[in-house]
């Protein structure tokens, strides 16, 4: 294959990549500081989410090769089950739960979140020479209530004590996604070098930007 075909064939890709750039430079970011109380606080989150799967679904159409083959009517239903519950309120088979049996999981997101906290605590925890567990978890409680997410908390026991347990199952279980992230948290934030205090507080602005 010459230069010039070889050209040929990819300037359709470079240009459609270029397209998804710029949509997804117009795609506003997420701010957890701006919530008006009468708004759904998922509403911005949908609405990025909708645009982004856009922006994708324009690029895998305006490549050659992928023209006929199907790729995009999936990105299309997943379009259109979110516009239904975005913009009108209507549930979407799309997006109904799979029967289990037994205890439900926790939603992944909120293992995500919990395993953050549990790092963090672990961290500070060393920070203060392993002396007060306590006040580790106290620490990060206080983080959780200042940015909305105390819904994480559930049942009777006092949430530091709560934090504490997620700490505890994580430390023992690395099959589930909590567990494992936990330990990626705890094992990166020792190689940093930053020093327990400094990695804890570093985890507490990733709990804040909710960017899992």
């Amino acid at each position: 294959m010459t230069e010039e075909q070889l050209e040929d064939r990819f300037l359709p890709l470079e240009e459609a990549l270029q397209w998804l750039v710029a949509d997804l430079d117009n795609v506003a970011p997420l701010n957890p500081d701006e919530n008006p109380d009468n708004e759904d606080p998922h509403s911005h989150e949908r609405a990025q989410i909708i645009a982004v799967v856009i922006a994708v679904t324009k690029f895998m159409m305006s490549i050659p090769e992928l023209e006929g083959k199907g790729w995009d009517i999936p990105l299309f239903t997943l379009t259109s089950a979110l516009g239904d519950v975005h913009e009108e309120g209507l549930n979407s088979q799309l997006f109904s739960p799979r029967r289990k049996r037994g205890k439900p999981k926790p939603p992944t997101v909120d293992q995500y979140t919990r395993a953050l906290a549990a790092a963090a605590m672990q961290f500070f925890f060393e920070a203060n020479g392993r002396k007060n567990l306590e006040e580790a978890a106290q620490r990060v409680v206080d983080r959780l209530v200042y940015i909305g997410n105390s819904r994480l908390f559930t049942g009777k026991s006092a949430p530091h004590n709560q934090v504490k347990t997620w700490r505890d199952n994580f430390m023992g279980v690395a099959s589930d996604e909590g567990g494992k992230f936990y330990q990626s948290l705890v094992a990166m934030g020792k190689a940093t070098g930053l020093g327990p205090e400094q990695t804890a507080k570093n985890l507490l602005k990733l709990l804040s930007r909710k960017s899992f």
